[in-house]
């Protein structure tokens, strides 16, 4: 099959560290100078849970807005997956935000109101792109993903995973801000939710080889790429005969002295760790599943 891309940069839980996001930007030359889009053939993806814990997600979703419709322009694209965090908030739910990080969003025009609670809130600049994102997306030989694969979720299709999110959302993130209806488990049930579930992150499962293989071979891929579950070792976790990858290295936690801040590279039918240094860029080979046929 011919590769739509011919490089994939992909990070995991940014948690509104824009100095990481700025600096990806730089070091994998996505824009120029001038912060546009500049890298050709190149799929950039973010895993979501951009907001919350962080000092400032509003610099990160303006630019991803803005990227995202520039890229297209050099055959590139801009992946932006809807995590649990952006879930929460579009929710009402704002529990993990920082002062700082909501700080930022604050509205000149009404220094009265709270501008965070404003973007999420339905008909919000960013509520009203956040409800078009997807949760997973096929990109040559990798699923992308914002957390673990439920194991019910075995015989889907992506289509029918992003179908069921959205509709799930539009039917009860309004409700639920009026206090008429509970949280859907659907959505918030780590059982349940692609957006939520974290247990074969968390320790190895016997029967989950079994079920991604269903899964990936169902939609025609060879590795599941997600984020959620916080790798403190700062190095990415392979799992399930190397068809698992999580690369959320817990980059919000660099300044309390664990993890680590890493993006995934894939160029020229190799994989990367791209690990950021304070002496500079580091690079770790990564090897997976990748000459099978999807």
């Amino acid at each position: 099959m011919a590769r739509a891309f011919k490089r994939i940069i992909a990070v995991g839980d940014l948690h509104a560290e824009a100095d990481f996001y700025r600096d990806i930007l730089r070091a994998c030359e996505l824009t120029d100078s001038d912060g546009r889009f500049a890298a050709s053939e190149t799929a950039f993806v973010v895993l979501g849970n951009v907001c919350d814990r962080g000092p400032d997600s509003a610099s990160i979703y303006r630019s991803l807005i803005q990227l995202q419709a520039q890229a297209p322009k050099r055959g590139s694209r801009v992946y932006t997956l809807l995590g649990k965090h952006e879930l929460m908030n579009l929710f009402g739910i704002h529990l993990d935000s920082s002062k700082s990080e909501r700080a930022l969003y604050q509205e000149d025009s009404d220094p009265e109101a709270t501008g965070f609670e404003h973007a999420f809130a339905p008909g919000g600049w960013l509520a009203r792109w956040l409800v078009t994102l997807p949760v997973v997306v096929r990109i040559d030989p990798f699923i992308f993903a914002p957390a673990d694969l439920p194991p019910v979720f075995r015989d889907l299709q992506l289509a029918d995973i992003n179908r069921a999110v959205k509709q799930e959302l539009d039917q009860h993130a309004r409700s639920f801000r009026r206090g008429d209806a509970d949280l859907p488990l659907s959505l918030f049930s780590p059982e349940t939710s692609i957006l939520c579930s974290d247990a074969a992150g968390q320790h190895a499962q016997p029967d989950y080889t079994t079920v991604l293989h269903t899964f990936l071979h169902n939609n025609r891929a060879n590795i599941y790429v997600c984020g959620h579950t916080p790798q403190t070792s700062g190095v990415f976790l392979k799992r399930y005969e190397g068809r698992y990858l999580c690369i959320d290295t817990a980059a919000s936690f660099v300044s309390q002295g664990f993890g680590a801040r890493a993006v995934f590279e894939w160029v020229n039918n190799e994989a990367r760790e791209l690990l950021f240094t304070t002496t500079g860029l580091r690079t770790r080979k990564l090897s997976l599943p990748l000459s099978q046929t999807y």
